[in-house]
């Protein structure tokens, strides 16, 4: 299925609660399974002392899957979950700025359209400009020159119904290498053979319909990359992962030993991806 539940972690409900010695990687959003049980997750939290919440969301993003679709409401789903991804949790990098203004000034437009009719006014623009652009772009540029920049394209976007709006700004985000990645956050315990040595300890894995990306931690350098035909198997414990993969430079296969709160969420979505692929 490429709808499905995920649990967000939302930190320790006790202030206290937590590893004095800041080892604790991030939790990253969970994608449930559809034999998972809402209510297990309920008692996992509770017995963590953690806080979190559930959100519906798309779970799997082929290149294959037809866009827009027929259902209104699926679209709006769809367009939610991308804004989320670049405006606000910023997991969705815009490199370029021309991109960044359009979908900063679409999600703009769309929401002040719920609100009424779009103001006009600069001056009011700029009081909101702030909250639009994505984590990655903020301080780059003051508000008068995003407002600048954004009343070029204003005329034109507050013209359009929140339909077409919805389209494009997903139809700008859908090409982007990441679009539809999971993130998780893990440590390197062990290759055999060492095949990753150049491999910093920490590192942030990332999920989609091309396979399996490493990147540094900060997500500013992509090191290696894997389709899933690479990766031969995979198994997940609670607090590690171990993957075989065949490496296509010196035609061998290692295993890759990862340390993460999140290694049975691992195993299942590439489970997912690659079940949705071969349907």
């Amino acid at each position: 299925d490429i709808m499905g539940l995920f649990v967000y972690d939302l930190g320790p409900i006790d202030d206290e609660v937590g590893d004095a010695s800041g080892n604790i990687l991030p939790f990253t959003p969970t994608p449930l399974r559809n034999e998972d049980f809402m209510g297990d997750h309920f008692i996992r939290k509770a017995r963590q002392r953690r806080d979190f919440k559930f959100v519906y969301k798309r779970k799997i993003a082929l290149h294959s899957h037809p866009w827009p679709s027929q259902d209104a409401a699926y679209n709006r789903l769809v367009y939610i979950q991308a804004e989320d991804d670049v405006i606000h949790s910023g997991t969705l990098d815009i490199d370029d700025q021309s991109s960044v203004v359009l979908l900063s000034a679409i999600a703009m437009a769309m929401n002040m359209a719920l609100e009424g009719d779009a103001p006009t006014d600069p001056l009011i623009l700029r009081k909101s400009v702030s909250n639009y652009v994505p984590p990655g772009w903020k301080g780059k540029s003051d508000p008068a020159t995003w407002t600048e920049e954004l009343m070029k394209l204003w005329p034109d976007l507050i013209s359009k119904d929140r339909h077409e709006l919805e389209i494009m700004f997903v139809e700008q985000c859908r090409d982007r290498p990441m679009y539809g990645s999971h993130f998780f956050y893990a440590t390197k315990v062990q290759c055999v053979p060492d095949l990753m040595s150049n491999l910093p300890k920490q590192l942030l894995l990332a999920f989609n319909a091309d396979g399996m990306h490493i990147f540094s931690v900060n997500k500013k350098d992509l090191l290696q990359q894997y389709t899933y035909a690479d990766v031969h198997s995979w198994r997940g414990t609670r607090r590690q992962v171990s993957l075989t993969i065949w490496d296509q430079d010196t035609d061998s296969v290692f295993e890759l030993a990862l340390k993460t709160q999140q290694a049975q969420d691992m195993a299942a979505i590439i489970l997912d991806h690659i079940n949705a692929i071969m349907n």
